[in-house]
């Protein structure tokens, strides 16, 4: 059995760009930087209306979530994709490939509390980090946020 090692200190397989969703390309194996560069962080993101955990570049995920900055418009960016399993655990689920002004980072999330297994693709997250992602989800807030759209003048 592989050993839990924090993300921080452990080069994972599934780091890779983070940037907004749109068109998605789903690679069948890793990209090479993904493997090679141990930089990912971790983040919950918006992607076509989905909240997802990703690991991406750490460019990505140090942006304010407030900022209209935050996305590159230009390139695409690389993220690995983890599903929710159940609890705290998270696996991964693809590898895309998107346009950045289809993802919308909702959080950064502290390495401290994330731990990754690269050689299974597994990741689990502090209680918090994971009562957090619930909150994005709950229907109530997805309610609220609807209210606050702007509404489309025909």
């Amino acid at each position: 059995m592989a050993t839990l090692m924090q993300s921080a200190t452990h080069p994972s397989h599934c780091s890779s760009s983070t940037s907004p969703v749109a068109h998605i390309a789903i690679q069948s194996s890793p990209p090479p930087s993904a493997s090679s560069s141990g930089q990912g962080a971790f983040a919950f993101v918006r992607i076509h209306n989905d909240v997802c955990l990703v690991q991406a570049d750490a460019s990505f995920t140090s942006s304010s979530p407030k900022s209209p900055l935050s996305a590159v418009f230009i390139t695409p960016v690389e993220l690995a994709v983890f599903r929710h399993e159940f609890g705290t655990m998270f696996r991964l689920t693809r590898h895309a490939k998107l346009p950045a002004r289809d993802v919308q980072l909702l959080a950064p999330l502290d390495d401290a509390g994330v731990l990754c297994d690269a050689d299974s693709g597994v990741v689990f997250l502090a209680r918090e980090m994971t009562d957090q992602l619930l909150r994005y989800t709950s229907p109530r807030r997805r309610i609220q946020h609807a209210a606050l759209r702007p509404r489309r003048q025909y």
